[in-house]
């Protein structure tokens, strides 16, 4: 008989930063709520599993209701009234809010930093099978778009 071993499982299915956005996003509409996909988009980058995760650690709650053409919309707001009014307090002070902005853009610098080195690692990559003989249309289609992705990343970070 072997006992099964269960890999530790991480606490949060969500981040730091992904939390932070989304308390930014909430407390700063005026009617304490965001429609689902801006959300997603501004804060998960289109993920909905950590979404999913901070609605079932009761964090964050769904609602629906009509938009002023009488469509329903999925919004995401604070848990409860007192929840976004800890959202607003967490906005206004100002160290935290400061240390927050801080590691927001420090992830932003890492992830751009990592996009750029696994550009330049298929650059590299592409040299190689260049200087093998290889010089087809795909390879210098390829050269292209790496060296297009490269320029906007660059720019992204000046």
């Amino acid at each position: 008989y072997q006992r099964r071993v269960r890999e530790p499982q991480t606490l949060y299915k969500w981040d730091k930063i992904q939390l932070w956005k989304s308390v930014q996003l909430i407390s700063n509409n005026p009617l304490g709520r965001v429609p689902e996909t801006e959300l997603l988009k501004l804060a998960f980058d289109n993920n909905k599993k950590p979404l999913n995760h901070l609605v079932r650690e009761n964090i964050l709650v769904f609602s629906y209701e009509a938009d002023e053409k009488g469509n329903e919309v999925k919004y995401v707001r604070a848990l409860s009234p007192l929840y976004f009014v800890a959202f607003q307090e967490l906005l206004s002070e100002p160290n935290f809010s400061v240390h927050m902005r801080k590691l927001v853009k420090d992830s932003a610098i890492a992830k751009q930093k990592a996009e750029i080195s696994s550009i330049e690692d298929e650059l590299v990559k592409l040299e190689k099978i260049e200087q093998a003989g290889y010089r087809g249309p795909g390879v210098l289609n390829r050269r292209n778009v790496l060296d297009e992705k490269l320029d906007k990343v660059t720019n992204l970070i000046k």
